[in-house]
Order: structure tokens, then C-alpha cells, then sequence
């Protein structure tokens, strides 16, 4: 056996190091270079896509940049006030900008909490992006602020270039006050606005509120099929690209497909899917738990599943089964097994488990309405933004969690009551009596819906942009009818009902298409972008006639969907992620249906409980 000295062996040591330092910088180079690069082109000079697209092949991924160029306050008390925020673009190649959040201080800790005014805690802006002294955007922002947590930082909107823009071009943005809030203001003093812009954005990573910027889709197959936005890797085919046409869902792990689908269900950038077993299965952001696989996570980014992980059994036992229904809100979500029971599981925060003295954030499901009068009673359940419903046997609608914009459709006891721990009964129109003769529910972000057995249709909730169809803008705390085309008597012949943030559909017996509330993007189907405070009917492929022969429709969060009974898809609205599965993407409505390139001939269904 050969022995070497122990001079040999540093030796050896040391080139072995010697290497591996080399190896490190090289690595590091190939990541630092090319950003550089990037920056230089950003700073320098207007940028060649191809240029880019190079370039970001080998950062893998481009950032956002933001920069923070303008702060400054809005006193909300005022009605009418207006703040003009004015200057140019100095970044070269912008291709987005934002409100990138505003900022609440506390004024005083003896001053309550704004969960005991709410009536009064509630702010309504319109913000709108000047290019060259041409609108190029308008929102309107509106929300009740349940208590001092959640208004700490939010984003307020967004301006979306159809192409990068130049240096030295005049942008203005403009803030409108609506509504005031003088409870707001007293409570944490004037609002501060940091205006910020993006250097460069490649097109995938822009766009406004991406919440539901992509579509799902059922096979009769038993296949789960999606396009659109996967920045929270949601389309669970195990990447993180945009999908122009329909991709398949992924098995568990990437291996093979899902198959069984009975049903899915869309919430904030995550999925959930029941099989024909009984089993739900998840995929997308897992943010406070949303997933339900018993993963921790405690911070707004979570963890993310590009494929789909089974849901836990309660306490982590095991995994959920006899499932029949599914439902997704934003930050929580429901099932309802064959038994009548529910259970939840996810964020917490304002009670819409039905878990009324548990922690905060659940990551695996707990059981939700325990009351005697729920068991083996419920029929169906639907999520929205930190709040559920749950329809009985009986035809009576129960609600339970935020009730900051009287989503939950009852008259409290106690003024100003904001949130419910308990399950509360919807009441009747006007808020006399029990609302009864309910056969479907939907909940939106901030609204609810319900589809009664004659064929009408109720709402109540948020109305911001006339998602409530009673011909007004005004917020309803318990249930309107929704009214007829032209405000001329009431929606009839109704069998199924959709809804998400600002929009409504409904889709008739005879297999019409009507829909109201916001257009900005064209998702009312109309040919228009006009917001609509009643039904209007969805007109046929580019405009010509109305759209017939539909079985099923589904909303996103500015398109809209309809399956017809010959197997082919139809969607219109917006496309900035390729939602509408034409094969492409832009920034442009779409106000009339366009079809959807589905792999196969169907028939195919948006796999909502129905």
C-alpha cells in the first residue's frame, strides 16, 4: 500500500478547494452577468425583446423591481377629494406600476377598533392611470375595513402597458375619493399612497389582481384540465408558465394524471378537486394552510404545490374521505361530507371554519357546524372572502364570518356587527321573515347569492359595481331580488348562478347566458365594457346573435365562462394570461365569446357543485 506524505495530502486538499471555489464563481457568474445585463439594457436604452428573452432564458426568471416613486396622503373625510400624482416615466422599457400600498398608523391605542364601526368603515376610491394625458385605467377600490390588521397594507391598483413604454412619458395617476370615512381617518389619521413602478416585467408577471386569472375545466372523462395564470403554480401541471390552451392536471408527485374528477373548486391561487372516492385533493399556494396536507405555514408566501396533495383527515389522521361537495374561498376552505357534516379548514380570521374557539390558521380540517340543527341537513356550500354559507334541506340559507358588507344576509342584534362566529339564518327579502325555497347558493368576495325553486334569483352584500342586479350600487344587508333586463320586473327561468368580486352570471333554461356588474374587461359578454346594475344577455361569437345551447357557466376574476351542450367552450373578458384559451394572450377585452381550443370534443363542465 502505497502511503503519501502529508504534504501531498494538503497539496491535494487544496486543489480539491481550489476547484470547488472555481466552480461556485462560475455558477455565481452565470446568475450575476446576465443581470447585470439586464439592468444596463434597462437603464441605458430602450430594450430589444429578443434581448430580454435571451437573457431571462438564463436567469431562469425575471424580477419585479418595483420602485417606490411617489408618497404621498389622501384625507379620506372629504367627498369629491382628488390627489394628482404627476410625473415621467424616467425608466426605460416600464412595461407596469402600480399603487403599491397604502398605510394605516394607529393614531392612539385608546381609540376602538374598527370592528365597532363599521357602518362607517368603509372606503370607496376611484383611481385612475393617465398616459399622456389619455386614461388608460380605471378602478374603483372598495372595501370595509373589519379591524386594524387587515388594513395595513393592501394593494389599490394597477396600470397594464399593452407595450413597454418609452423614456420621458407622462404618466399622471389620479385618486378620487367616493365615499368617505370619517371613522377611518379619526381612527388612524390620513391615508398613505407609495406609488411604485416596475423597470421591466416580462408579460407573464403583470396584470392586475391575479386571483382568478385562470380557468378550470372538468372532461366527462373524469381529467381536470387548466389555462391561464400558474404564478402560484395552480394549473397543477407542474410547472410555473401561463397556459394559452388547456393543460392537463397532474397525478400526485407528477406522475401520470388526476383522474375520478367529480368537481372543482377555484380559490386564491389554489385548487381544490373532489374524486369520484370521496377524496379531495389539492394544489397551488398553500398560504395559511388553504391546502389542508397538514404542512405548516404561518407567512403570507406559504409553500407552493405545483401537483396535487391529498387533504388531511381531521387532526392529521389519515386523509379526508366520503367527501360529496367542495367549496374554495380566498384563504379557506369547506366539504361537506355524505354524512351532512362540514368541515374547513385554512385561515380562520374572522370565523368562516365554523370553528368558533380554535387558533388562528387550521392546516388540516376541523369540523365546522356542530349545532344540532345542521346535522345531516346541509345539502350545499360556498366560500367567499372570510365567509361561507351553507344551504339546508329546508331551502334556508345559513352564513357565517365577515360581515363587513352584509354578505351574510341578516339584520344583527347589535349595531355595526361585522363578523359572526355562529352560523346565522338568511333573511327574507327586505329582512322580514326567513329566505326559503333556496336551491343553489354562490358567494362572491364581498356578496351572496342564491337561486330560489321559482326560477329567481336573490343577492345580497357588496354592490360596488351592481353584482347584486337590483338596478342600484347601494350595499344590501339583506337579500334583493334581482330585477329583469332594462330594470323592467325580475330575473326569471334561472337554473344555475355564478359569481366572483364584481361580476354575476346566470344561465336560463332555455340554455341563455345573462349577466351584470362590472365590464371593465368585457366579461359581461355584451360587446360593451359598460358596467351593467341589471341582466344583460351574452351575445353570440363576435357579436352576432346571442349565445345558446349552454349547460353550464363559470366566472373568473374579469372573464367569464359557458360550456355548451355540442362539447365546445366559449369565454370572454380579459386575457392577459391567456385565461381565454385562444392560444394566445393580450391586454384587450374581449366583450364577445371567443371559443376555447379544448383538447378533445367534451362534453365538458366547469365542475362546480351544481
Amino acid at each position: 500500500m502505497i502511503q503519501k506524505s502529508s504534504s501531498e495530502v494538503k497539496r491535494l486538499n487544496k486543489s480539491a478547494i481550489f476547484k470547488y471555489l472555481i466552480l461556485v464563481i462560475a455558477l455565481l457568474l452565470l446568475w450575476i452577468v446576465p443581470s447585470m445585463m439586464i439592468n444596463y439594457i434597462m437603464r441605458s436604452r430602450e430594450p430589444n425583446m429578443k434581448e430580454l428573452q435571451w437573457l431571462v432564458a438564463i436567469v431562469f426568471r425575471p424580477r419585479d423591481y418595483w420602485k417606490d416613486l411617489v408618497n404621498t396622503e389622501i384625507d379620506v373625510r372629504q367627498k369629491g377629494f382628488v390627489k394628482r400624482i404627476e410625473f415621467i416615466n424616467k425608466y426605460p422599457g416600464v412595461y407596469s406600476m402600480k399603487i403599491n400600498y397604502a398605510d394605516f398608523k394607529r393614531r392612539a391605542v385608546d381609540k376602538p377598533p374598527l370592528h365597532y364601526n363599521t357602518r362607517k368603515g368603509i372606503l370607496k376610491l376611484q383611481v385612475n392611470f393617465y398616459v399622456k394625458e389619455a386614461l388608460a385605467q380605471s378602478y374603483t377600490f372598495h372595501r370595509s375595513f373589519s379591524d386594524f390588521i387587515d388594513i395595513n397594507r393592501f394593494h389599490l391598483g394597477y396600470y397594464q402597458c399593452p407595450a413597454l413604454l418609452p423614456m420621458n412619458t407622462p404618466i399622471t395617476c389620479e385618486i378620487k375619493v367616493i365615499e368617505p370615512d370619517e371613522i377611518l381617518y379619526h381612527n388612524y389619521g390620513p391615508v398613505n399612497f407609495c406609488l411604485g413602478a416596475s423597470q421591466y416585467s416580462m408579460p407573464y408577471n403583470i396584470g392586475q389582481d391575479k386571483v382568478n386569472d385562470y380557468s378550470l375545466a372538468v372532461s366527462n372523462d373524469g381529467t381536470a384540465w387548466a389555462w391561464g395564470w400558474n404564478g402560484e403554480y395552480q394549473l397543477g401541471d407542474g410547472s410555473y408558465n401561463d397556459r394559452y390552451i388547456p393543460t392537463r392536471v397532474k397525478g400526485p408527485k407528477g406522475k401520470g394524471y388526476l383522474t375520478g374528477i367529480t368537481a372543482l373548486a377555484a380559490g386564491n391561487g389554489y385548487n381544490l378537486a373532489l374524486k369520484n372516492d370521496g377524496t379531495v385533493w389539492a394544489w397551488g399556494w398553500n398560504g395559511d394552510g388553504r391546502l389542508g396536507n397538514g404542512k405548516s405555514s404561518y407567512s403570507y408566501n406559504g409553500n407552493y404545490y405545483s401537483t396535487p396533495v391529498q387533504v388531511k383527515g381531521p387532526e392529521g389522521i389519515g386523509f379526508l374521505t366520503d367527501v360529496k361537495a367542495i367549496a374554495a374561498g380566498d384563504l379557506h376552505s369547506l366539504a361537506l361530507k355524505r354524512d351532512g357534516t362540514v368541515w374547513a379548514w385554512g385561515d380562520n380570521n374572522h370565523f368562516p371554519l365554523g370553528e368558533y374557539y380554535g387558533q388562528r390558521l387550521h392546516h388540516v380540517p376541523v369540523q365546522g357546524l356542530r349545532g344540532k340543527e345542521f346535522r345531516a341537513g346541509i345539502t350545499a356550500i360556498a366560500a367567499g372572502f372570510y365567509f361561507s354559507m351553507a344551504l339546508m334541506k329546508d331551502g334556508t340559507v345559513w352564513a357565517w364570518g365577515l360581515n363587513g358588507n352584509g354578505q351574510l344576509g341578516y339584520t344583527p342584534k347589535l349595531k355595526n356587527l361585522d363578523e359572526s362566529r355562529l352560523p346565522m339564518q338568511v333573511n327574507g327579502l327586505g329582512g322580514s321573515g326567513i329566505l326559503t325555497g333556496i336551491t343553489a347558493i354562490a358567494a362572491g368576495q364581498g356578496h351572496s347569492m342564491a337561486l330560489r325553486n321559482d326560477g329567481t334569483v336573490f343577492a345580497w352584500g357588496w354592490n360596488g359595481n351592481g353584482q347584486l342586479g337590483d338596478g342600484s350600487k347601494t350595499d344590501r344587508h339583506t337579500p334583493v331580488q334581482v330585477r329583469g333586463p332594462g330594470d323592467e320586473g325580475y330575473l326569471t327561468g334561472v337554473i344555475a348562478i355564478a359569481t366572483r368580486p364584481a361580476h354575476t352570471l346566470a344561465l336560463k333554461k332555455d340554455g341563455t347566458v345573462w349577466a351584470w356588474g362590472d365590464n371593465e374587461w368585457g366579461q359581461l359578454g355584451d360587446g360593451t365594457q359598460t358596467e351593467r346594475l341589471t341582466p344583460v344577455q351574452v351575445k353570440g361569437p363576435a357579436g352576432s346573435g346571442f349565445l345558446t345551447g349552454v349547460t353550464d357557466i363559470e366566472a373568473g376574476e374579469g372573464h367569464s365562462l359557458a360550456f355548451r351542450s355540442d362539447g365546445t367552450v366559449w369565454a370572454w373578458g380579459h386575457n392577459n394570461h391567456g385565461q381565454l384559451g385562444i392560444g394566445s394572450f393580450d391586454y384587450y377585452p374581449h366583450p364577445t365569446p371567443v371559443q376555447v381550443k379544448m383538447p378533445g370534443p367534451g362534453p365538458w363542465s366547469s365542475g362546480a357543485n351544481r
